[in-house]
């Protein structure tokens, strides 16, 4: 459908979604990239000439932003802001060692021409924020220039995969109906390679019948959707639903110390990386009280 025939309301949603997809994958590159070089409080990282890894003024706001709303925030580089994430990837001592290859496509000539290309997008992103309108000729900007950055990021991963052992799509991210946005490096890993999220024994988390629990995963973009499928079971039966949202209305007979609720995801290939036919799991551990009398 052509965006001129889309109501405003429409095309702002759309936008704002890509951008907002956008924004996801340049702060996954930057953590992956400086945790593997830095470690992960490359916030707080010093290099030697004295300079900091991340410029003192975007670290300052970063964690005010995230003190203000640690539900919201897992991490300080969810807590930047588009224009912080440009200066941080078009740095020129950043961009050659960390993010080159990945950009290649989108940016041959350069931190330059990439910088050129997200403050376009960052100009189209600016009003969506502050309720301002969006013109048609912004909405295609937003869209291709986002497109093509997703896409030569996409062709990176994928390149990167074929030199994994098991090139398979994984469970980069959980976020719940108690706020907790947690992402793959902070959950607990199984020697198969599968995580483990525990919530029972964080009294905050604990649910009673009547009580409604919902989760939705963020599986690797990289992956075709079309190329695996996403099931959920829980202690006492597989669920129906698929996808990656799931939201149980929690009964009586779900009473239980320990109440795992598990995402697997499986690949149509005819081989598996973990036992079972399945190529990733996240297992939920939550602790369900009896109800009150």
């Amino acid at each position: 459908m052509p965006l001129y025939s889309l109501a405003e309301d429409e095309l702002r949603s759309l936008c704002k979604k890509r951008a907002e997809s956008l924004e996801y994958w340049l702060r996954r590159i930057i953590h992956e990239k400086f945790t593997s070089h830095y470690g992960t409080d490359y916030f707080n990282k010093t290099l030697e000439n004295g300079e900091s890894v991340i410029k003192g003024e975007i670290s300052k706001k970063a964690r005010a932003r995230r003190e203000a709303q640690p539900e919201r925030y897992a991490r300080d580089i969810d807590a930047t802001l588009l224009d912080d994430v440009i200066a941080i990837l078009c740095n020129n001592r950043n961009y050659k060692p960390f993010f080159k290859e990945a950009f290649a496509n989108v940016s041959p000539l350069g931190d330059a021409q990439l910088r050129h290309i997200l403050t376009k997008i960052w100009e189209c992103r600016n009003p969506l924020s502050h309720a301002n309108p969006i013109s048609v000729r912004q909405a295609e900007q937003l869209l291709c220039y986002s497109n093509d950055i997703m896409d030569s990021l996409k062709k990176y991963y994928r390149e990167q995969g074929i030199n994994n052992m098991y090139n398979v799509p994984t469970i980069l991210k959980m976020v719940d109906s108690f706020g907790n946005t947690i992402y793959r490096d902070q959950m607990i890993r199984k020697g198969d390679d599968t995580v483990i999220v525990s919530l029972h024994n964080k009294q905050e988390y604990y649910l009673r019948p009547s009580d409604t629990y919902s989760v939705e995963v963020e599986i690797d973009p990289s992956f075709d959707t079309s190329k695996y499928e996403i099931s959920w079971s829980r202690k006492d039966a597989v669920i129906s639903e698929i996808g990656n949202k799931l939201t149980i209305n929690i009964e009586n007979i779900h009473v239980a110390a320990i109440f795992p609720i598990i995402c697997e995801i499986r690949t149509y290939n005819d081989w598996h990386k973990c036992a079972g036919g399945i190529d990733d799991e996240l297992t939920i551990l939550l602790k369900i009280l009896p109800p009150n009398n």
